[in-house]
């Protein structure tokens, strides 16, 4: 299965924004367990890759692909399911965003939300927004 994992470009506030470049280690962990299983799986960050395009509006500063480039690399990697990382409730929207994007870059693919928002908060995601939630249990 093509598998494309996606850290959502991001919105922060100017004043916690020396802290927001962060690996996605999870996506990257995934990654390599499907490749493991046979499955072709890329990651794809989408904050990091639109690094040197930050725009700012107001006290906030946007991070990464603009939306046309980010559904242009959807499509060229045509995946047959779109993983979308919400790793902070601050990113829930953005994560939704870019779930609405991959919904019309790859119409047929299957989308799947995951991360600590969507464990903590599984039921603040509109329906719809994906076609799957991966919530981590702890026991």
């Amino acid at each position: 299965m093509r598998t494309l994992l996606v850290t959502p470009p991001f919105t922060i506030h100017r004043r916690f924004f020396r802290n927001a470049d962060t690996f996605p280690v999870g996506l990257a962990s995934l990654a390599a367990s499907l490749r493991a299983g046979g499955h072709e799986a890329s990651v794809l960050d989408a904050a990091a890759a639109g690094w040197a395009s930050q725009r700012r509006e107001g006290d906030y500063v946007h991070v990464g692909l603009a939306d046309d480039e980010l559904a242009r690399r959807i499509r060229d990697f045509e995946p047959e399911l779109v993983g979308v990382s919400a790793p902070f409730s601050v990113q829930a929207y953005d994560a939704q965003h870019v779930a609405r994007i991959a919904r019309e870059a790859a119409p047929r693919a299957t989308l799947v939300g995951g991360g600590a928002h969507v464990t903590a908060l599984p039921r603040s995601l509109p329906a719809g927004s994906f076609d799957y939630l991966v919530c981590l249990l702890y026991t």
